[in-house]
């Protein structure tokens, strides 16, 4: 009873005795952060994340060279990460057709082609012999184009042609001048011809008013039939030399016809072989010869050695290009892509270099696609430091390509 007692005076007392105003004021105060707090956060959200793949590459982009036939590499003439020029040899893989078989063809079908567009002197430098050359499927062509050239220079300076050609032109001056004579000599005929009838007319007058005899008019007569008769003959002898020179001009014309017709067929056939040879040349580069697509640095794939068997399709290189401006493509999802704003920042962060590492890469939002392809949109971000982290830690391009 007496603890009862005790209980109730402290709590009585306690009662009896306000608190003091800090107390007073605690709740309040407590109340107002809180609804400041509150207000704050309505004002200022908290920002959404938008996430998306993200692939870091140049203005012009990265080229990756693909083998196009199954071979062994015969040889590489570049090495992990050298400087190339756009169209310089990477590598080159083995077949019956080497570069210096490639250079020697190359070269010669220049020179013939030369040839036959009236550079004769260039005939000096056709030199179809090769120092155990292999030409593999250009082989045979080779063949036929080196036979059809030996033909064809042969008949360019073929001696019988020209005697022929030179013999037949003068003969058909030679007929020329004898059909002048003729001709002279045609005329000189008919005038004695004209002649023989006047004086034939006159021994007819004679002979009816019995001035001359019989047989001095028979002889005028006679005399106009020889006369008459040497006209005929004369022209015949005109008409076979016309026929004879035409038939020598026919003959010129058939001889130069033929060896003109030769000429242009073996030309023909020439074309045909260095067409067919430039196709299987176009061919090799396309399939044995990989090129440098473009200029820059050139990085090999794994495993990619001289004797090594690669397979058709198989990615064997990339050229990276030197001095471009670094940029970077990101996929994002239809869901939450109203979020994304133009000049928005953007953080790239690198499986290859852990964030809590290397830090990660500031960007803005540079631009978005309007259309989506395979229900996804692409973007592309404007590196703002290129690929320098906000821990000052420049990232290698190759790891990130």
């Amino acid at each position: 009873m007496n603890k009862l007692n005790i209980r109730n005076d402290v709590v009585q007392e306690i009662i009896s005795n306000p608190p003091n105003r800090i107390l007073r004021w605690g709740n309040t105060l407590l109340f107002a952060i809180f609804l400041i707090i509150f207000f704050i956060s309505w004002i200022i959200k908290y920002p959404d994340i938008v996430k998306g793949e993200v692939i870091i590459t140049t203005k012009i982009e990265p080229v990756k060279v693909k083998n196009k036939v199954e071979g062994n590499i015969k040889k590489l003439y570049k090495c992990n990460g050298d400087n190339v020029k756009k169209g310089e040899i990477i590598i080159e893989i083995e077949n019956p057709l080497n570069n210096e078989s490639f250079l020697f063809l190359n070269n010669l079908l220049h020179k013939i082609q030369k040839y036959l567009n009236g550079d004769i002197d260039n005939i000096k430098n056709l030199d179809f012999e090769h120092k155990n050359l292999v030409f593999g499927n250009a082989q045979n062509e080779f063949n036929l184009l080196r036979e059809n050239m030996e033909k064809y220079i042969n008949l360019k300076k073929d001696g019988f042609y020209e005697k022929s050609k030179k013999q037949l032109e003068i003969q058909i001056q030679d007929f020329d001048l004898l059909g002048k004579i003729s001709n002279e000599e045609y005329i000189n005929k008919q005038k004695i011809l004209k002649n023989s009838k006047i004086q034939f007319n006159a021994s007819k007058l004679l002979y009816k008013e019995n001035i001359i005899s019989r047989k001095d008019y028979f002889e005028e007569e006679k005399k106009l039939l020889c006369a008459n008769r040497e006209v005929l003959n004369q022209k015949q002898v005109c008409i076979k030399n016309r026929i004879s020179k035409n038939n020598l001009k026919k003959e010129l014309e058939d001889l130069v016809y033929n060896h003109q017709s030769d000429l242009r067929k073996l030309k023909e056939d020439i074309k045909s072989s260095i067409n067919n040879i430039n196709n299987i040349l176009i061919s090799w580069k396309h399939n044995y010869i990989l090129k440098a697509p473009l200029s820059g640095r050139v990085y090999f794939y794994d495993n990619i050695k001289k004797g090594r068997l690669i397979k058709n399709s198989e990615e064997l290189f990339i050229i990276v290009p030197k001095n471009e401006k670094y940029l970077a493509k990101i996929k994002l999802q239809p869901q939450g892509l109203g979020r994304v704003k133009i000049n928005q920042k953007a953080r790239i962060k690198l499986y290859e270099y852990p964030s809590h590492e290397f830090g990660f890469i500031n960007s803005k939002v540079e631009k978005i696609s309007f259309v989506s392809k395979d229900d996804q949109y692409w973007g592309l971000l404007k590196l703002e430091n290129g690929l320098i982290t906000n821990y000052k830690k420049k990232l290698n391009f190759r790891n990130c390509a």
